[in-house]
């Protein structure tokens, strides 16, 4: 069996070659209501509350996509992660989660997911994206999260856990005070525990 070669990782900035790529590539894989804009990705990067890494990840030249990270002491928080869908299924987003894992060794990683719902319009692909955490080593927190949008689960690196506080100070300190405190009497937080 050969060895994969390492995927090439490169900083967004403002002045990033592919940057329409990469708004493509988040418009394409989420749906308005989820979507961050690349503006504000690119905002965070500055942050002083945390550390921010916006990456694009290359196969040779070909862009295979991007992770938003926000990292507080031990808590590293999946903003966003796509993959484009020419190369899905191709094992490069284990791969880039696999670099979450070499960038930060000790942290706990979070991600957000919309939960499972049968009735929902995308529901096979709501159990897709899950059952593709859970092969990568992740698991339910217990935690639900209602914000603006859908539900969501909150996913965390095995063995691990995190608690509503904790979820709560990402947040406030990735979208700052102001929109923490306007945000928060409509956020609700309830612990689901999925079987």
């Amino acid at each position: 069996m050969t060895e994969e070669k390492m995927l090439e990782v490169k900083p967004i900035t403002r002045h990033f070659n592919d940057l329409e790529l990469v708004r493509e590539l988040n418009k394409a894989e989420f749906p308005r209501n989820e979507r961050m804009p690349i503006w504000m990705l690119l905002r965070m990067t500055k942050s002083k509350k945390g550390v921010v890494d916006f990456l694009a990840f290359y196969d040779d030249d070909l862009f295979i996509g991007f992770i938003s990270l926000f990292t507080i002491c031990d808590l590293t928080y999946v903003a966003l992660l796509a993959v484009n869908s020419k190369v899905q299924s191709k094992g490069y987003g284990s791969r880039i989660l696999g670099y979450v894992k070499e960038l930060y060794p000790d942290n706990r990683v979070t991600i957000n997911i919309e939960v499972l719902d049968e009735n929902a319009a995308n529901s096979e692909q709501r159990k897709r994206r899950r059952a593709f955490y859970l092969k990568n080593g992740y698991e339910s927190s217990g935690i639900i999260l209602k914000m603006v949008g859908p539900a969501l689960e909150v996913l965390i690196s095995c063995g691990s856990t995190i608690t509503k506080d904790e979820l709560f100070t990402i947040a406030k300190a990735m979208y700052g005070t102001f929109t923490y405190i306007v945000m928060r009497p409509f956020s609700r937080i309830t612990s689901v525990v999925y079987k």
